[in-house]
This record gives structure tokens, C-alpha cells and sequence, in this order.
């Protein structure tokens, strides 16, 4: 036993499990007393505390496959039962945390009131075993943030749908309950099945804990590369990594245009969708946040700002996700001036991907607002909002200081970058109105301050600095 201790240790003690838990905490406390204070039924305060049971079902099924990845947790007697036993224990707590604010509910009293409290205690858990079963069929945990920040943003900006989901929350015990039944006895049955825990062990997932860290990811992005060969692959993402894989193999040896393409087949391997499902679901999610961007009403406290301008944020995860071949990829031989070259068109070759997929949002929303007419929707009329042009920039602003990042942070990236995308945020949501009074050559030269940063430091850290990571 002392040897299984000491190999769920690691996952148990490390500072990723800690943070996500803090982040947690930060996101899910203020959501229940959202939840508990919200005095206007007619607001759909109630869904906010089933943002705890979300959470709760990412954190806790990206620990568990961590565990099921591992050998010996196969071999362990009767640990077939554990991760269901456990999945379904802190389920049936959080829903049930999340449920309470049903108390409060101004309109609810005696038996209608316990009522209430089954319905949403069935809606909780329901949601919560529907991502668990996801995030068991997805390699890739972050896939499954756009779905639920999509429904989120679709129920906070739209009043009248929010309260609907609400209702059926709160007031449809017996649909709740059927629903509840069917998806534990679906859930109970595959988390237990031998099939689950030999098709989990020794494969490969980028979790929750991994994702912190540069380079656990760039290891599942190098094992999908890996994965390309073999018979169950998507042949469209088998066809482009052949492909920039042989084009490798016909430049020169110790040339800068080696050095190029090894680095763009990296990063089509980090970029490519190991599956049509990953294509499918994100192309969904993209025409849904658009449309539900769009036909969103304005906010009180900023009636002149379209909320179609968050939508530019695309453009910032896009940033990202680039690659710089600063440190060298697959082990080519390169010296320090092929490195800087090479970053530098790499670098040039993000900043106009994201300068067309901004220009490509604002022209896509033109011509929607000429096409599509007023959205009805439970009795209120939902104008169609085009989004502003000068937003479109800010992605193109911060992206060399995402670049930098890359560079100066050797080892976790990922809480830099989440603070970058975070201030990008910060700047497109609410930041409209002031854009439009920004002129043209200020944006101009915040283009070139940022970019020459990135270029200094850059130049900094291939010809002078310490080309060695952990």
C-alpha cells in the first residue's frame, strides 16, 4: 500500500491540483451567494450555483483518468468500483450544495419548497454526469471550456432564457428525476465496465494538473504526432502531418529552411484536431457564440458597447496557441541565428492569421446584420448588434506580449497567459465605446511598441541568452 501512496502522491501534492482547486473556490463561492442573495426571482440568480457542479465535475474526472492512466491502478483488487464511487459521491454533494439556495426562494413554501429542492438537486447532478461522461470521451480537458463557458454567456446575456432554464430547473421534478435515473444507471454501468479502465490505462489525456505545465503539454502534443501512424487516426490530420513531415526531409541540411518547416510541422501537430469530432464541436461552438454574440442586448452599464466586440477574444486564444522554435524542435541542429529567423516568420505568420481572423469576425458580423432579422424570444425583440472594427486590433496588440511570455517562461506558462487573456478581456468586452476614440496613429504605434518588444527580447534570448530548458 505504501507504494501506491507514494505513486498518487505526485498528482495528490502538486501545485496544479492546488491551484485549480483555489481557482475554484474564486469562481464557485461568489456564484452561490450570487445564488443565495439574488432577491428577483425573474433574474435566474438559482443558475448560478450550478456553476460549483460543473467545476466540480472537471476537477474531479481529470484526477481520476490521471489515476486511471497509471498501471498499477489497474492491477490494485477492486478498484474497479472506485472511480465511480467516487465520481458519484462528490456529485451527489455538490448538487446538493448547489440545490440549497432553493430555500431562499422567495415564491416557495412547505411541500412546493421540498419539491424545488429535488428538481434542482436532479438538474445539478444531471449536468454534472453529462460532463463527466464527456470529458471521459475527449483527450483533451480544454475542450470542454467552450461548451460550458458558451451556455453560460447564453444564459447570463439573455434574461428571458435564463429564467426558462430556471423554471425547468426548479419546477420539473418528475422530468428531472427520469433524466437523473437514466444517466446514473448509463454512468454507473461504464465508469465500473473492465472495457473503460484497459481502454484508459497507458494511453495519453492532457488533464487539468498537466495543462499548467509547458511541458507536459508539449508531451501530448508530441504523443498526437506520434499517434498519427497508426490505423485509427483522422486521415485528413494524418495527411497534413505527412505531409509537413516530408517537407522537412527535402530542405538542405543545417539551413534555416530545415529548421522552418520542422518547426511548422510542430506546430500543425499542436494546432491540427485529432479528431472530425474536435472540428465539429468547436465549429459549432464558434457559429453558436457568434449568433448568440450578436442578438445579445446591450448591457446597462454599457448600452453603446456591442457584446459582439468579446467575440474578438478568438483571435487572442489563437495567439496563444503559437509555437516559437526558440528552444529547438525535434532535436534538429540549429544555431542561435536560424532560431531567431525562424520565431521571427513564425511569429510574423500568427500575427497575420490573427490579423485575418479579426477582420474576417468584423466582416462575417456586417454582413449578419444585414441578413438576419430581429430575434423574438420569449416576447422580448433581440435587434441584431454588429460588432466594432477598432476592437479588432487589440488581439494583434497583445499577441507579441503572449510571444514574450513564451519565451521568458520556461515552465508554467499557462498562469501568465491566463492573466494576458484575461486583460485582453478586460480591454474588448467593455472597452468599445473608448476604442472608437483611439485614432489611427496611436493604434499604429502600440503596434510597433509591442512588436519591438517582442523582437528585443527575441533577439535578446537567441543570440545572448540560455537556449537551455529544464
Amino acid at each position: 500500500m505504501r507504494r501506491v501512496i507514494a505513486n498518487l502522491a505526485p498528482l495528490l501534492t502538486c501545485p496544479a491540483f492546488t491551484l485549480w482547486h483555489l481557482l475554484g473556490a474564486i469562481l464557485c463561492v461568489p456564484a452561490l451567494w450570487y445564488a443565495w442573495s439574488a432577491e428577483d426571482p425573474t433574474r435566474a440568480g438559482h443558475l448560478a450555483a450550478y456553476i460549483l457542479p460543473l467545476w466540480s465535475a472537471c476537477v474531479v474526472t481529470s484526477l481520476q483518468r490521471d489515476l486511471l492512466l497509471r498501471p498499477f491502478v489497474f492491477c490494485l483488487p477492486g478498484h474497479r468500483d472506485v472511480p465511480r464511487r467516487t465520481l458519484f459521491a462528490v456529485g451527489i454533494v455538490v448538487s446538493l450544495v448547489a440545490a440549497l439556495p432553493v430555500f431562499d426562494y422567495g415564491h416557495l413554501e412547505g411541500l412546493g419548497r421540498l419539491g424545488a429542492l429535488w428538481s434542482a438537486f436532479c438538474f445539478g447532478l444531471s449536468a454534472y454526469l453529462l460532463v463527466v461522461g464527456a470529458l471521459f470521451v475527449v483527450p483533451n480537458v480544454a475542450i470542454m471550456v467552450g461548451p460550458i463557458v458558451g451556455i453560460v454567456f447564453v444564459l447570463v446575456e439573455f434574461p428571458d432564457t435564463g429564467l426558462l432554464v430556471q423554471d425547468a430547473a426548479l419546477f420539473a421534478p418528475g422530468w428531472n428525476s427520469a433524466i437523473l435515473a437514466l444517466l446514473s444507471v448509463l454512468a454507473w454501468r461504464k465508469l465500473g465496465s473492465a472495457a473503460l479502465h484497459r481502454r484508459s490505462c497507458g494511453g495519453y489525456f492532457l488533464s487539468l494538473q498537466m495543462a499548467w505545465r509547458r511541458s507536459a503539454a508539449e508531451e501530448f502534443g508530441e504523443r498526437g504526432r506520434l499517434h498519427v501512424l497508426s490505423k485509427g487516426t483522422w486521415g485528413v490530420r494524418r495527411w497534413i502531418l505527412q505531409r509537413s513531415f516530408e517537407r522537412i526531409g527535402r530542405r538542405p541540411v543545417l539551413s534555416l529552411r530545415r529548421h522552418l518547416a520542422a518547426t511548422q510541422y510542430q506546430l500543425k501537430g499542436h494546432l491540427v484536431p485529432l479528431t472530425p469530432w474536435t472540428v465539429s464541436i468547436v465549429g459549432l461552438v464558434v457559429l453558436g457564440g457568434v449568433v448568440a454574440a450578436g442578438y445579445a442586448p446591450p448591457r446597462e452599464e454599457r448600452p453603446d458597447v456591442p457584446v459582439a466586440n468579446a467575440l474578438y477574444v478568438g483571435s487572442c486564444v489563437i495567439a496563444l496557441h503559437m509555437l516559437l522554435p526558440v528552444f529547438a524542435p525535434m532535436l534538429l541542429t540549429a544555431g542561435r541565428r536560424e532560431r531567431f529567423w525562424s520565431a521571427l516568420a513564425i511569429a510574423a505568420q500568427g500575427g497575420l492569421a490573427v490579423a485575418a481572423i479579426s477582420i474576417l469576425t468584423y466582416v462575417t458580423y456586417r454582413g449578419m446584420w444585414l441578413a438576419l432579422p430581429p430575434l423574438s424570444l420569449g416576447g422580448t425583440v433581440y435587434p441584431f448588434r454588429p460588432a466594432d472594427l477598432e476592437p479588432a486590433f487589440v488581439p494583434l496588440v497583445v499577441m507579441p506580449f503572449s510571444l514574450v511570455l513564451k519565451i521568458v517562461c520556461t515552465k508554467w506558462l499557462f498562469v501568465p497567459e491566463l492573466v494576458l487573456l484575461g486583460f485582453a478581456v478586460v480591454i474588448l468586452v467593455p472597452g468599445g465605446a473608448a476604442l472608437k476614440e483611439i485614432d489611427l496613429l496611436a493604434v499604429a504605434v502600440l503596434l510597433l511598441a509591442s512588436w519591438g518588444v517582442f523582437v528585443a527580447v527575441l533577439g535578446f534570448y537567441c543570440y545572448h541568452g540560455d537556449l537551455v530548458r529544464e
